[in-house]
């Protein structure tokens, strides 16, 4: 459950659904298969799952940020550093030399606090180009106290251009001593990123 009690997302839908006193960004009320408005503490909850986008991290939480579509061909930079200006998108080695001078900032790695419309990133600053990733990037479709509700999708190895993809529901903090914040969540998982890895917010650029 969300700080203010506005919000949660059930174990046993993987993240597919959310309850939710107001539907969130790029989201749409889905009263089927089972689900149906609850009733909680005298707050009514109705069940919301994800629009579509493609699967690439990045241009999804840019389409969440501008709230509006974008041809995935297009491979204009669209996002910048909230803390600093920065574009992102450019390069991988654009984003790892901004990543880079954010690591210290006050608005990075458990300190990154996007609001409703901007997105989390965090940047891979030792990618070998095997088995990690140079980044994850997450838009916030939702704020409730210190939490943050985003909606995720994970590259593939394949190219497709195909809009199908539902995004996941995630929840995160925006204090680490509440629980994970999007850095402390992200950060350990060697899967996906190196031992060294910042993160910070970005917005519209």
């Amino acid at each position: 459950m969300s700080e203010n009690d506005n919000f949660f997302i059930p174990d046993d839908w993987g993240g597919q659904v959310i309850f939710a006193t107001s539907a969130p960004l790029n989201s749409d009320v889905h009263r089927k298969q089972g689900l149906s408005d609850t009733l909680f503490n005298s707050k009514i909850y109705v069940p919301c799952v994800s629009t579509t986008f493609i699967k690439d991290c990045l241009h999804t939480a840019e389409e969440i940020m501008y709230q509006s579509q974008f041809d995935p061909k297009d491979e204009a930079t669209r996002s910048r550093s909230v803390e600093m200006g920065c574009d992102f998108g450019n390069s991988t080695l654009e984003n790892i030399l901004v990543a880079n001078s954010l690591s210290s900032g006050k608005g990075s790695n458990d300190n990154a606090m996007p609001l409703a419309s901007q997105a989390y990133v965090i940047v891979n600053l030792k990618w070998d180009r095997e088995g990690t990733s140079p980044y994850h990037a997450a838009g916030v479709v939702a704020v409730d106290g210190g939490d943050r509700i985003t909606l995720e999708v994970f590259a593939s190895t394949r190219t497709s251009y195909a809009r199908k993809e539902a995004g996941c529901y995630r929840m995160y903090k925006t204090s680490g001593d509440e629980g994970d914040t999007f850095h402390g969540a992200w950060g350990p998982q060697k899967a996906y990123f190196s031992d060294s890895a910042v993160t910070f917010a970005i917005c519209r650029k």
